[in-house]
């Protein structure tokens, strides 16, 4: 039997941490990776902005001390967050579910932005939902026993 092989090339594959991942939940909190922060310079506080038409929200790195800074509270892996309520009542965004943003950008004026139209729910939500699915009665009863 002749074997022939072939040889399969890698390709140019980026880690799934590379890139800019920022998510907004239906509570306000702006959470981003480690990389988002440092290409923002790893500022400890941020200014949020709002763009009503075209949808889009900004962040960018503010000083602490700014009257209208958000202060950066700290997550696992060097992921940051932003208690961002205030912004989605004010302007009346809805977010049903946690939504993450595979366009975010960082402009030539520093600006991170997410846009509201191409958000998408996040994959990482949807599969903790499908992990937290109730059991069935019969088997709970049993486990209480």
């Amino acid at each position: 039997m002749k074997v022939e092989w072939e040889e399969i090339k890698k390709g140019d594959v980026v880690a799934w941490n590379a890139g800019l991942h920022v998510t907004l939940s239906r509570r306000g909190h702006i959470v981003f990776n480690r990389t988002t922060h440092k290409r923002l310079g790893q500022p400890q506080a941020v200014l949020l902005l709002y763009d009503r038409v075209n949808h889009r929200i900004g962040v960018r790195a503010a000083n602490p001390g700014h009257r209208n800074a958000w202060k950066l509270g700290v997550k696992a892996h060097g992921a940051r967050i932003v208690r961002a309520y205030k912004l989605l009542a004010e302007k009346g965004i809805i977010v049903p579910d946690t939504v993450e943003f595979p366009d975010a950008s960082i402009d030539h004026d520093e600006i991170l932005t997410l846009d509201l139209r191409s958000a998408r729910v996040s994959r990482r939500y949807l599969w903790n939902i499908d992990r937290a699915k109730p059991r069935p009665i019969d088997t709970m009863k049993t486990a209480l026993k």
